[in-house]
This record gives structure tokens, C-alpha cells and sequence, in this order.
């Protein structure tokens, strides 16, 4: 008698890159957590300028349906050069999904607690009202593996959600797009892609 092989299920590639060690921790928590069942693979490029982050975003459109690069704009936002190549990047790569955030991607986590439409002059500034709520936060790798990120914080996901999605809506300096990642994780997950 044959036997009959199984059919695997295609699984949809997703590959997410960030700039820092807190969207490594963030997406690692979360891929752990929500068991998600689809591919995913949070990088953080050698070199954090823009032309090294969106080159290696375009080398893995090659090989992932999805790609996404987590930016933060504090940096980009306060060198015109920088700026303007930005913006030209993002325009000739279609194919590439921006989250972007500004000053940095600790907003996300700030909005887990409180709605914030603030101009903040650093990620640093950002942190300070962070702490309010997680007193102990730190933006390092040690602190940020003990922590967990997204299982600490996963009770509040709707909240952020609620407020990322405001704060689009708003005309101010503070941006947080997470939310539209956050839709693409959860229509995949339902979906079982």
C-alpha cells in the first residue's frame, strides 16, 4: 500500500528588519508568544543608515513575500540630507513597507500606557516618560531579554493599538505605525497563512 504524502501548507515568508535591540527583543517576544505560524526573522542590519537598511530590505524581497523595516525618524529627521535620500528611497521601493516612528520605536511601548501626541527632542526624552510606567526600563540587551517585551506588555496591545491609530490621525511630530504591522500578524495568524 502507498502511502499518501501530506500536503505542507504554504506559509507566508514575512522578514522584519529594525534598527535596534529593543525591535529585536519586541519581535522575538512576540514571534514567541503568539506562536505565530508563519515564517518571520528579525534582523538588525551591521550599519543602521538608511541605504544599508533599505539595500538589505530589498535583498530579502527577493526571498520573502513581506518585507518590513522598522525606522525610527529622530535621526533622519534632523539631517536634510539624510531626510531627502530617505524619502527618495522609500518612494523608488514600493515593494519594501516602512514602520516608521519618531522619535524612536520606544513610542510603540509608551503608547501601552498613554496616549502621547508630544514632540520629543530625543528617544531619550521619550524614555523618561516611559519610565513613568516601567521604571526600570533600560535599552539594553540584558534587560530587554529578561524583560520580555511583548509578553509584558500584551494585555495593554489593544490600548496601543487604539492610540497608534490616533495618533495617525493627528498632524504633530510623534508618529507610530506598529499598528499596521500589528494588522498584518493578525490577519495572517486568523488566516493560518
Amino acid at each position: 500500500m502507498a502511502r499518501i504524502k501530506k500536503r505542507k501548507e504554504s506559509r507566508l515568508a514575512i522578514a522584519v528588519l529594525g534598527e535596534g535591540i529593543t525591535e529585536r527583543a519586541y519581535f522575538k517576544s512576540l514571534k514567541k508568544h503568539k506562536k505565530l505560524s508563519f515564517k518571520f526573522k528579525p534582523e538588525i542590519p551591521k550599519h543602521s543608515d538608511i541605504n544599508n537598511i533599505v539595500d538589505k530590505a530589498k535583498d530579502l524581497s527577493t526571498v520573502y513575500d513581506m518585507v518590513f523595516c522598522i525606522i525610527d525618524l529622530d535621526r533622519i529627521l534632523a539631517n536634510k540630507k539624510e531626510k531627502n535620500l530617505y524619502y527618495r528611497l522609500k518612494a523608488q521601493n514600493k515593494q519594501i513597507n516602512f514602520i516608521e516612528h519618531n522619535p524612536c520605536f520606544e513610542i510603540w511601548l509608551l503608547l501601552h500606557f498613554e496616549y502621547s501626541s508630544r514632540e520629543y527632542l530625543s528617544c531619550n526624552q521619550l524614555i523618561k516618560y516611559l519610565k513613568k510606567y516601567v521604571s526600570d526600563y533600560q535599552k539594553s540587551d540584558n534587560y530587554l531579554e529578561k524583560k520580555d517585551l511583548y509578553f509584558y506588555l500584551q494585555d495593554k496591545l489593544t490600548i496601543a493599538y487604539t492610540h497608534a491609530l490616533r495618533l495617525r490621525k493627528e498632524s504633530c511630530q510623534s508618529k507610530c505605525d506598529m499598528h499596521k504591522l500589528i494588522e498584518v500578524f493578525e490577519k495572517i495568524n486568523k488566516n493560518n497563512l
